[in-house]
């Protein structure tokens, strides 16, 4: 996730490698969505899960924007592969989001 903040804060490109990196730990966040779930449902919210999970959502939104804002300063041969390993990167949390779509909400009836 570093090299991906890095990059935003500095409008550059991070490395592919980044991406890869973070694919690779989608099965890994998904077994922390999964224990979080079941933390909400036992014993109530466990800070540290919801860290980790925080954090992912922060890496795949910088690594998102940071691609957006290089499209008028970088030539598109250099976005467009990143483009498209960025999407099998969010593609690989969808088993994250759905575990965390199921869980119920407690806001307060309007």
């Amino acid at each position: 996730g570093k090299p991906i903040q890095d990059a935003e804060s500095s409008d550059m490109l991070f490395p592919e490698t980044a991406l890869h990196a973070f694919s690779a730990v989608a099965k890994p966040i998904n077994a922390v969505a999964i224990l979080y779930s079941q933390s909400l449902r036992q014993n109530g919210v466990n800070e540290n899960l919801q860290s980790i999970l925080h954090l992912s959502l922060r890496v795949a939104c910088s690594a998102g924007r940071c691609i957006i804002r290089s499209f008028p300063v970088v030539a598109v041969n250099d976005i467009l592969p990143l483009s498209r390993l960025y999407d099998l990167a969010v593609a690989s949390l969808t088993p994250m989001l759905s575990t965390l779509i199921e869980i119920p909400s407690h806001e307060p009836d309007a």
